[in-house]
């Protein structure tokens, strides 16, 4: 079974049930920390605990060493210090609007498209997938890559050459759930269309396939259909409601590179009348790091565990063995990282500048110039200050670079050490969520017997 991680906990149940009747093998395959059960679940990661498991240990997909080793910390270490490797590789990309982000993230992926990568958006919620389409549509028959719309098949438009995706399976028809293809012919008197999948197959598809609502424009698509598929770039529009397994799904994708568009806008600012604002990257930090992880519900019944005094002593003896290990660098490297978006911000802004007041000096003309001094003397003395500002952003941008690059192997070698210490490091927290647990029962008990009240039964926790 493929994709295992995501059947619910009953489904699972059934089929092993029936595997068990007829003294059947199964293999279940999938990633836990990719996108959980819709329904009731934790099963997969529940027999990986209990079982043990085979695992792919190297990622072949990712193109960059640097992605590959962040994408390995937002799996499974430190999700702050992924989003600041996006953001310190200039992947990160904000506008101050929802509107504006959009409009953004639609020009680079056409830009991309241009250049003849395969390329996808990807966003959590139906109605943002639905506006990206739309847009894309807009951009590609303005440009005249797509013909006009030649039927409206459940409230979309179809057109020849239109990027498509089915959204069930119909193995009369050849169609799987999540295939892609491109709309190579629309014959309006047949009520059909041919479609060429990216496999090389070519369908004939009856519109009453796409009238029951099962194929859509495919530009866009939402984090579940993109989960399995494989492009050279990927361009996320990432919102509060992205766990961390939804941004690892996401962000996988692309081969050659995968970036994050977010709206940078705050109104808490407004609401309280004061120049204070949230860095806006800490609501997706906030989301990110949340795990949409499910468990099964014995696993979140607290076990019979050992006297607190055993399990202080097991996670100081882990702890010595251990020892500190290598430095954690994370909390200085996101301090630069975003350091290094400022400056580049900054520099963006002086470049514009500076390009807008040599454009105005420019289409004042020979005459103006000497017609216009006062102007021209204000729009030389702009030129000056903005080449000053992009020289000091250079310098400040080539010293925190090097302060990164000085970083990078402590990061490196930080993160190998975590993955080498796994089994300990995975202890430790258990370890602690016990003598939490424990600790918890102590102040109870105490609690109650100063009450003078004997409890040895259903204490309420």
């Amino acid at each position: 079974m493929d994709e295992a991680a995501i059947v619910g906990t009953r489904k699972l149940a059934r089929l092993l049930a029936h595997a068990e009747a007829a003294g059947t093998k199964v293999v279940l395959v999938g990633d836990p920390c990719q996108l959980p059960e819709i329904e009731a679940g934790g099963t997969f990661r529940g027999l990986q605990q209990r079982l043990g498991a085979s695992h792919l240990a190297d990622n072949r997909r990712q193109t960059d060493e640097w992605e590959r080793s962040t994408l390995a910390e937002l799996r499974t270490g430190d999700p702050d210090r992924a989003i600041d490797d996006y953001i310190g590789h200039d992947r990160v990309h904000q506008a101050a609007t929802g509107d504006a982000v959009r409009y953004e993230l639609v020009d680079e992926w056409m830009n991309a498209r241009v250049e003849g990568e395969d390329v996808l958006m990807v966003a959590a919620r139906l109605a943002d997938v639905d506006d990206l389409n739309c847009r894309a549509r807009y951009v590609l028959q303005d440009e005249c890559y797509l013909g006009n719309d030649q039927v409206v098949l459940a409230g979309r438009p179809f057109a020849e050459s239109d990027d498509v995706l089915a959204l069930r399976n119909d193995y009369r028809l050849g169609l799987l759930n999540g295939t892609r293809a491109v709309v190579e012919r629309i014959d309006t008197s047949r009520h059909e269309m041919i479609l060429a999948t990216t496999t090389g197959d070519r369908l004939t598809v009856p519109f009453a396939y796409a009238e029951a609502g099962h194929l859509t424009h495919g530009y866009a698509t939402t984090i579940h259909k993109a989960q399995g598929a494989t492009v050279d770039r990927c361009f996320v529009l990432v919102d509060d409601t992205m766990t961390r397994e939804h941004a690892y799904t996401a962000l996988s994708r692309g081969r050659q590179g995968n970036e994050l568009f977010v709206v940078a806008e705050d109104r808490r600012a407004e609401e309280r009348h004061t120049a204070e604002v949230d860095d806006p990257l800490d609501a997706v930090r906030r989301a990110i790091g949340r795990s949409a992880g499910k468990r099964m519900a014995v696993d979140e019944v607290e076990p019979n565990v050992a006297p607190l005094e055993q399990l202080r002593r097991e996670r100081d003896d882990i702890r010595s063995r251990l020892g500190e290990g290598p430095t954690d660098a994370s909390w200085e490297y996101r301090k630069l990282s975003e350091a290094l978006a400022r400056e580049k911000h900054g520099r963006k802004g002086a470049q514009w500048g500076l390009d807008t007041a040599r454009k105005s000096l420019q289409d004042l003309g020979p005459v103006g110039r000497r017609t216009h001094r006062a102007k021209r003397r204000e729009l030389e003395r702009q030129i000056v200050g903005f080449d000053a500002d992009i020289a000091r952003h250079d310098k400040a941008l080539a010293d925190v670079e090097a302060k990164l690059a000085g970083l990078t192997p402590e990061m490196v070698t930080r993160s190998r050490w975590e993955r080498e210490h796994s089994t300990e490091l995975d202890r430790l927290d258990t370890l602690d969520r016990h003598i939490t647990w424990s600790q918890r029962v102590e102040r109870v008990v105490a609690r109650e017997l100063e009450r003078g009240v004997d409890r040895s039964i259903g204490l309420e926790l």
